[in-house]
């Protein structure tokens, strides 16, 4: 996730931003695994202030599909020049995007009004929110949260 959110929206970490400054490649687009090769969410310890793991869900369980990581990046910091600003142009794939940027109450209103037309955005989107909003997980380890 880290990856993917450095190249698409120039975004990290402030832990990343000091790992890219000091000639750190953040290349490695899996989530971490446990012994049994699951994920199992776990953040490097000097992250999680910054990366909440929001759980794995099947993304297609009736053909046998992969999973979706969710991960909320809280205090997210510009890594690379213009990261995170509209004038911000990714460098991930070559998959054209539109980037919007949301407060936090336009993501309820459009949650409420079935706007985002894509599940496993819906879910990251009203995941992250509960997290915030409601605090539902508080007292329980970052990368436990559910």
């Amino acid at each position: 996730a880290r990856r993917e959110v450095i190249e698409e929206l120039g975004v990290g970490s402030a832990k990343t931003l000091e790992m890219t400054r000091n000639g750190a490649s953040i290349t490695s687009s899996e989530p971490p695994m446990n012994d049994l090769g699951e994920a199992d969410g776990n953040i490097p310890e000097e992250e999680r202030a910054d990366w909440v793991f929001l759980g794995s869900y099947r993304s297609a369980v009736n053909r046998g599909g992969g999973f979706v990581y969710l991960y909320l990046l809280k205090n997210s910091v510009a890594v690379k020049e213009g990261g995170g600003t509209r004038n911000y142009h990714g460098s991930g794939d070559d998959e054209a995007q539109n980037i919007f940027h949301f407060d936090m109450e336009q993501i309820r209103t459009s949650l409420e009004r079935f706007e985002f037309k894509e599940v496993k955005w819906t879910a990251a989107l009203a995941l992250s929110l509960l997290h915030l909003q409601l605090d539902m997980f508080a007292g329980k380890p970052d990368d436990q949260v559910l």
